[in-house]
This record gives C-alpha cells, structure tokens and sequence, in this order.
C-alpha cells in the first residue's frame, strides 16, 4: 500500500509534471581541515501539493525525518522539511515527502502552475462565502 496516500488535498501525478527535476542539496559534513563542496542529488517530482511534495531519489545518508534540506529547481532555491520517507513503489531509490518551509517566490508560483485548476474555483467560492 501507498504510505502517501491519504493526504489532505488532492495531489497531481506524475503525467501532469513528467520530467520536472530538482536537485537536493546536502552541505558537507562538519569537520576536517579541507573544505569540500555540497552534495547534490537528483530528485525526480512525484506528486506536488500547495504545502509540499513527493520527490523519489536516491537513499540520501544521514537524512531521517525531521531533516532540513535545501532544494534547487528550474534555478531557484528552496527549503524542505522531511516528513515521510518510504521506499519507492515501482523504481529503485526512496520517496521523500517533503514540506515547503521557505521557497523563492518564484519558485512557489511554478509548484502553484502545476496545481489542479478546478482548486482555484473552490478557493473563489469559498473566499465569496458569506
């Protein structure tokens, strides 16, 4: 069974957003005397939602839920908290379900393009209510 399933919100598939790459960034490791450049993992987007998403990657050592991450994609910023990992249904790698915690503006109108559109009228009537 699907560890995600049973969000809040309706989540778009990987049809709507095939190809969409991010890349994670993992700084390095404290200590030593030689500074090394941060790691950087390609995540391929699963399903994206307002507050977050699912990103399917490698295993990332030292990464446990709770983790901060910083996220680049389409060369914009980005940070993530990790609040669920599972292995992937169907390839090889892990599913990271991360929450935006602070995007680039930029970036977070790109995650809003690939929102269902039928959400904007719900949000229409529902800011009309009275």
């Amino acid at each position: 069974m699907d560890s995600f399933r049973g969000r809040l919100g309706r989540r778009l598939g990987t049809r709507v957003i095939a190809g969409w790459q991010w890349t994670i960034v993992m700084p390095p490791r404290p200590g030593g005397w030689r500074r090394r450049p941060p790691q950087r993992f390609a995540a391929t987007v699963i399903d994206v939602s307002v507050l977050g998403a699912r990103l399917r990657c490698e295993e990332l050592e030292s990464v446990g839920v709770g983790s901060l991450l910083q996220i680049e994609a389409d060369g914009l910023t980005g940070t993530v908290v990790v609040r669920r990992i599972a292995p992937a249904l169907v390839a090889d790698g892990l599913d990271y379900g991360v929450e935006f915690v602070l995007l680039d503006p930029n970036l977070n109108d790109r995650v809003a393009e690939h929102l269902d559109p039928a959400r904007e009228r719900t949000q229409d009537v529902w800011n009309q209510a009275t």
